[in-house]
């Protein structure tokens, strides 16, 4: 294999895990960071 092909390929593939992961991660991220606010606020609350 051509081994500008093959550069190609991989930098194609690692662009679109990165794309791909922060499309799925930022949400969750963003879900955590609220229920671990809220969870802050119940334990400032308690005390």
């Amino acid at each position: 294999m051509d081994p500008l092909i093959a550069a190609s390929m991989i930098f194609t593939l690692i662009l679109v895990v990165l794309i791909g992961g922060f499309i799925v991660l930022f949400p969750v991220t963003r879900r955590l960071g609220k229920a671990l606010e809220v969870y802050l606020d119940q334990k400032r609350n308690d005390a």
